[in-house]
């Protein structure tokens, strides 16, 4: 088993912590970029109401074809 020296593990040491730097600013970025749950359910809510509008103005349309009698 290989131990690593005093310079190699501050070596280590200094890479672990640039890329925990990165991951950091990453994070930052993506809170930046991306909406949360909370901030989307708005636009969720009224999207699924007019959507559901829609589909039972189309439903609707439909069984008033197939169902109204010829005269």
């Amino acid at each position: 088993m290989d131990l690593l020296t005093e310079s190699q593990a501050v070596e280590l040491l200094i890479r672990i912590d640039e890329r925990t730097k990165k991951i950091e600013e990453n994070l930052a970025l993506f809170e930046e970029l991306y909406v949360t749950h909370k901030e989307f359910a708005p636009v969720k809510l009224i999207t699924y109401g007019l959507v559901t509008l829609c589909m039972t103005g189309l439903i609707g349309a439909l069984l008033m074809l197939i169902l109204r009698k010829p005269f």
